[in-house]
């Protein structure tokens, strides 16, 4: 069953990618691979699943193949996602930030240590990089500057997708949006005479995330809570502000320091520790052994096939004679059906007339056999109540015997 169930899959996923029966082949040797990988939590339907997600976004057989796949169940197993959401993540980020599918092992490097480093779990940072990964990677954000402010502003939201949000506007508004903005960025030397913008190159391309940190800390450092409040809120509007508040409050070598600890993370290692335990390693036997089954179940599929077509060939030509067969045994059914059914209709009337009486009589009867049976055991009770006392008796008299037998007995002896 189980195999045939990704026979199927299998053919869902060639027919809505299109692939070839070389690439469906080698995808279904890609799921095995991934089922029987020690290091890897996932069945063999899991990484089907995944696959299958990832072909529907987009992804070709060779980004699957080349490690999109594989990325996938390692991003699931090291921050505890579902496949469904991994497989979500890994394309979203390599669409929106141009990440190859043999580069992808160290995307997932870096999402898990976003997952690490802050408070957000791997599903709020979904939500962020829902929110904010796309306008991040237009304005030319890199993707380990993206995974270290989602980080380091964390602190300040209660979800990912509130942090994604401000930290989306907060980019649009490093371009002043109004007039007052303009004035309040001049005031504090984000913007010169000339007209240049702080967080912008003399090419126009927008600084690093390290960069703009520490050329916000410089310019709020000094101001007091009412002033730095009224700044922020001219120039990044009330979405924004939080996001630029909170890199405010860091240093350019702080950003530096969070990104390098960052860098450090191998997920690899987080999926070992999450696994190192007996359900982990229970979760891992099965999915090997969902494998096995596959394969051997692969084995009996042509046989089955084989029996399961004959039968549809045996059940086309000899269906006709059946269905002819059961059509006359109904036709036969229903005339007597037609003859019985009268006698049936004619009595059912007089049976149903009968039931009271026999119910009552039914009630007379138990109402007899109780008399009958109270006047028996008035007769016997004296009897056995003597039967029951003479044989307490006898059991007394033998108890006396012998407590008085016995020592003469002994004495004797």
């Amino acid at each position: 069953k189980d195999a045939m169930d990704m026979e199927q899959q299998l053919a869902d996923i060639t027919a809505s990618m299109g692939t070839t029966s070389d690439e469906t082949s080698k995808l279904k040797e890609l799921i095995t691979d991934l089922g029987f990988d020690p290091k890897l939590k996932v069945s063999a339907t899991e990484a089907a699943d995944a696959i299958q997600t990832l072909g529907t976004a987009g992804l070709t057989v060779d980004q699957i193949l080349a490690g999109a796949a594989k990325s996938t169940v390692l991003l699931a197993n090291a921050t505890g996602a579902d496949f469904s959401t991994a497989a979500e993540i890994a394309t979203d980020v390599m669409a929106q930030f141009n990440i190859k599918a043999e580069d992808m092992l160290a995307a997932v490097d870096g999402i898990t240590a976003t997952t690490v480093a802050s408070k957000f779990s791997i599903q709020d940072y979904r939500l962020a990089l829902a929110q904010a990964g796309g306008v991040a990677a237009t304005v030319g954000v890199e993707f380990d500057d993206f995974n270290a402010t989602i980080a380091a502003i964390s602190p300040y939201f209660a979800s990912g997708s509130d942090a994604g949000t401000s930290f989306k506007t907060f980019l649009q508004r490093l371009i002043p949006a109004s007039n007052e903005a303009i004035d309040a960025m001049r005031s504090l030397g984000l913007i010169t005479q000339d007209g240049s913008n702080a967080f912008f190159d003399a090419n126009g391309n927008m600084k690093s995330m390290s960069e703009i940190t520490g050329i916000l800390n410089v310019a709020f450092r000094d101001l007091t809570e009412e002033q730095k409040n009224q700044k922020l809120a001219t120039i990044f509007g009330t979405d924004a502000m939080r996001a630029a508040a909170a890199m405010a409050n860091m240093t350019d070598d702080e950003f530096i320091a969070l990104k390098s600890t960052m860098a450090k993370t191998d997920a690899e290692e987080s999926a070992a520790t999450r696994m190192n335990t007996l359900s982990g390693v229970m979760e891992i036997l099965w999915g090997v052994v969902d494998s096995l089954k596959l394969q051997i179940g692969d084995a009996f599929l042509p046989v089955l096939r084989k029996l399961a077509e004959a039968f549809t060939d045996q059940a086309t030509t000899h269906g006709p004679k059946l269905v002819a067969m059961f059509q006359g045994l109904a036709v036969q059914v229903g005339a007597a059906l037609e003859r019985f059914l009268p006698w049936v209709i004619d009595a059912l009337p007089k049976f149903i007339e009968q039931i009271p009486i026999v119910i009552a009589n039914i009630a007379r009867f138990i109402a007899e056999f109780s008399r009958i049976a109270a006047t028996v055991w008035s007769a016997i009770e004296p009897v056995v109540t003597w039967l029951v006392r003479a044989e307490h008796l006898k059991v007394t008299m033998g108890a006396l015997g012998l407590l008085i037998a016995g020592p003469m007995i002994a004495s004797v002896v």
